[in-house]
């Protein structure tokens, strides 16, 4: 996705609810996203990567603390993001 995009859009190509972008938004798992003039969310490509990914995470039994500690480490971030892909590539996620 080139352009910002609105919460309801990005919900709905990441298949994380409304209220949970919000909810993450709020504990620091998503970094707090731009706003219109009218106060309406605004969310990027990496916003969107990292909804997919937590959500993900999740899917494979990573508590919202475990992700949360991850994401505030790079080095840890990117090892996650790697047993991630291995298992995908495993046919498990």
């Amino acid at each position: 996705m080139s352009q910002a995009a609105k919460i309801g859009q990005v919900a709905h190509e990441t298949g994380v609810s409304i209220d949970a972008i919000r909810f993450y938004e709020k504990q620091g798992l998503l970094r707090r996203s731009a706003r219109t003039e009218g106060g309406f969310r605004l969310f990027g490509s990496d916003e969107i990567q990292t909804l997919k990914f937590v959500r993900k995470a999740q899917e494979l039994g990573f508590s919202l603390n475990e992700i949360r500690a991850k994401n505030s480490s790079t080095r840890s971030w990117s090892l996650l993001s790697k047993k991630l892909r291995s298992c995908r590539n495993w046919g498990i996620a």
